[in-house]
């Protein structure tokens, strides 16, 4: 009689187990789980010395984050065009926040490289890199789209033409603006 309530333990526990797996894989996930990770909020200096606060600009709209160098050959490549884009819905309060890591030796030549230029976006110097490594960048062009809750909704490293066309259409969707028109798209 022993042997006969020993064996019917093995396939209850397989059975309680699997159960307890099942439960677990097929179980929504998490609130937390599902939660983009949010944008660690920072002040840095602009070009004019000015402190400008991430979670200010926030509250106005989403915010591209753009880590940046003089030095950068794919930085130079991207910088027009997140330009353009800042200027093209800034008025639906979006912004793009470059943030330049040139290091003590080069950050002098941020200013002058920036203002033959003409940029309207918000520039921002990090010498020491304290911001940059707030957010991990060891790569240049390092880029984060920030929703104006904090949530990093997209990120993207490197830069290669065209890449800009998929940035916009996220940007235009986080605005609720729609799918761009031919005509809008004509003004590339």
């Amino acid at each position: 009689m022993s042997r006969f309530l020993r064996r019917p333990a093995v396939p209850i526990v397989v059975l309680v187990f699997g159960f307890l797996l099942a439960s677990l894989v097929s179980s929504p996930p998490s609130e937390a789980q599902e939660k983009a990770p949010t944008a660690p909020d920072f002040s840095a200096k602009n070009l004019k010395g000015k402190t400008i606060k991430l979670s200010d600009l926030l509250e106005e709209g989403p915010v591209l984050i753009d880590f940046w160098t003089t030095w950068c050959k794919p930085c130079k490549l991207e910088l027009p065009e997140l330009d353009r884009l800042h200027r093209k819905y800034e008025e639906h309060g979006f912004r793009v926040l470059a943030i330049s890591q040139d290091d003590p030796k080069t950050v002098r030549k941020v200013k002058p490289y920036v203002e033959q230029r003409k940029y309207g976006m918000v520039v921002l110097v990090d010498p020491d890199r304290e911001v940059g490594n707030e957010y991990s960048v060891r790569t240049y062009p390092t880029s984060f789209l920030v929703g104006e809750d904090g949530e990093i909704l997209h990120f993207a490293q490197g830069y290669s033409k065209g890449d800009e066309k998929e940035l916009e259409e996220k940007i235009r969707g986080l605005l609720e603006l729609g799918p761009q028109t031919e005509a809008e798209e004509d003004e590339r």
